[in-house]
């Protein structure tokens, strides 16, 4: 290959990586609604947060924590789930019974995401047998 050929190559690759480079599509936000009674500190709650860092969600740069609300008590969940429900978040993490059923009476269509003992027990999810258990009997 000849010097002038061997420019030309160089000079045309770097004119389609530049290209290429501004052509990408700016980072997407992600909006994150919380409602716990842990401090954000609280062991659980960071490993919370690793572990979203872990699937690429980090908070500052892909992630933003809209209307959180840490160490509340459940008498304060409902203004702060209709909070939430103006700010639009993508999702809601609620951690009580008390939080989710606040956030499911400000807003039917938000995605929860619900940290409980019990969530059927609690009435948030119905069991759905398949119809040949149905008559099943122990």
């Amino acid at each position: 290959m000849r010097r002038r050929e061997f420019i030309k190559l160089i000079g045309g690759a770097t004119a389609i990586c530049s290209r290429a480079a501004r052509a990408q599509e700016p980072v997407r936000i992600y909006r994150l609604g919380m409602i716990t009674g842990a401090p954000r500190q609280a062991p659980r709650m960071t490993a919370f947060f690793d572990e979203l860092k872990a699937f690429g969600f980090v908070e500052g740069q892909n992630l933003k924590i809209v209307a959180g609300g840490f160490e509340l008590r459940d008498d304060q969940y409902a203004e702060l789930a209709a909070t939430l429900a103006n700010s639009a978040p993508d999702v809601v993490f609620c951690v009580s019974d008390a939080a989710t059923r606040a956030v499911e009476k400000a807003t039917p269509t938000l995605p929860i995401v619900a940290l409980s003992d019990d969530l059927l027990a609690a009435g948030f999810c119905a069991l759905v047998l398949p119809s040949r258990w149905q008559n099943h009997r122990c």
